[in-house]
């Protein structure tokens, strides 16, 4: 009899252990973890508080919550009971490099592989962890010397100082060099492209202490002429209510084909959409805007008559005498042409200086525009 009770204990541990190294593999449970996570309740229990993080579903804010976990160490490993898409880890990715800034080290890339019912995804990062650690100090502490600069300043002329701050010695660039994707690029190489703009924008906002997010969506018509290009600009609330600040797009380029400008500074959802795509779920954050760069200094034109060409000559005879460019906007495209026509083709614009300055004989021999048909803004630059 016990003989018998232990050939069936045998029989019972052998299958066992069939089941266990048959089984389990093929159903992805080879690492004794035999269920999901519960991500609701661990999302719950996660204590961030970014901006940009709030704008992520359940799933992206755990995917979110283990990229942030593993950054000690750069740990680059994660594992998932349902698979992530691009567009989630887009999301995932863009969260969290706008609302850690000074990082800056997190690729944009990841791969995964599939194990039974798992999947197993690795990101990358291009710096050590000591390095990325090295930047971010730097970043940090050269983010609260220019946010001092301004700190008597209300928040929307702090945001309009970091907007011309960054326009005035960094460079909108191209390149592919991780640096331009960081605010560490913007701060101290001189070069940055729209996300090491956002990155420098947001930190300088942050230690001003002005209301900030970013804007992911698309640029319709980049600097190198393609169409639907992935982009990412700030937004920024004052007592001027909430608008679009793109200062990538306001700032100079590397083949002097741009002059730093206010084209996109504090636009509202309608104005910005000319030339950008707004990503659904970033809709709505500036309906209205009273505070563009135009509005707030008088150059916002609602027509070309008698009244704003005096302006425009005004403008002029003070650019004469200060040496800064001239920018205005229009409402509409038939008075944003017509004023373009007279100024450039009709010789305008020497009229007006001839009209309006006193000392004629600083009137510059030549002078350079710059145009936006989208926006509808007019720059001359007295060189």
């Amino acid at each position: 009899m016990k003989l018998k009770k232990a050939a069936i204990w045998f029989f019972i541990l052998i299958c066992c252990a069939v089941t266990f190294v048959f089984v389990f593999p093929n159903t992805g449970l080879n690492d004794l973890e035999l269920f999901a996570p519960d991500m609701d309740k661990i999302v719950s229990d996660q204590d961030y508080d970014g901006s940009n993080y709030q704008t992520l579903t359940v799933k992206e804010k755990y995917i979110y919550g283990l990229i942030c976990e593993n950054h000690k160490e750069h740990k680059t490993d994660f594992r998932m009971s349902e698979e992530v898409t691009a567009d989630e880890m887009t999301d995932v990715f863009t969260a969290v490099k706008f609302d850690f800034p000074d990082r800056g080290c997190l690729e944009d890339t990841y791969s995964f592989v599939q194990k039974g019912n798992y999947f197993y995804y690795s990101v990358k990062y291009w710096l050590s962890y000591e390095d990325c650690c090295e930047r971010s100090e730097k970043c940090t502490e050269e983010a609260q010397r220019i946010a001092l600069l301004a700190k008597d300043k209300s928040d929307y002329d702090k945001t309009l100082f970091f907007h011309d701050f960054l326009t005035q010695r960094t460079l909108y660039s191209e390149s592919l060099e991780n640096e331009v994707f960081t605010a560490y690029g913007a701060f101290f190489d001189g070069k940055a492209n729209c996300s090491g703009f956002t990155a420098a924008m947001s930190m300088l906002l942050d230690f001003g202490g002005v209301e900030n997010g970013i804007i992911l969506g698309e640029a319709k018509d980049k600097r190198d002429g393609q169409e639907n290009v992935l982009h990412v600009w700030n937004v920024v609330t004052t007592d001027k209510g909430s608008g679009h600040v793109d200062v990538a797009w306001d700032a100079s380029d590397q083949t002097n084909d741009l002059v730093n400008n206010h084209t996109y500074f504090y636009l509202s959802d309608e104005e910005i959409s000319k030339d950008h795509v707004i990503f659904d779920k970033y809709k709505g954050f500036c309906p209205v805007s009273e505070g563009s760069y135009f509005q707030v200094n008088g150059t916002y034109f609602e027509s070309w008559s008698e009244n704003e060409q005096r302006k425009t000559g005004s403008l002029l005879a003070d650019a004469v005498d200060s040496g800064e460019t001239v920018e205005i906007k229009f409402k509409n495209e038939s008075d944003y042409t017509s004023a373009a026509n007279y100024l450039f083709n009709k010789n305008g614009a020497y009229d007006l200086m001839y009209m309006f300055c006193d000392n004629r004989e600083k009137i510059p021999s030549e002078l350079t525009y710059y145009v936006n048909d989208n926006q509808y803004t007019i720059l001359i630059k007295l060189s």
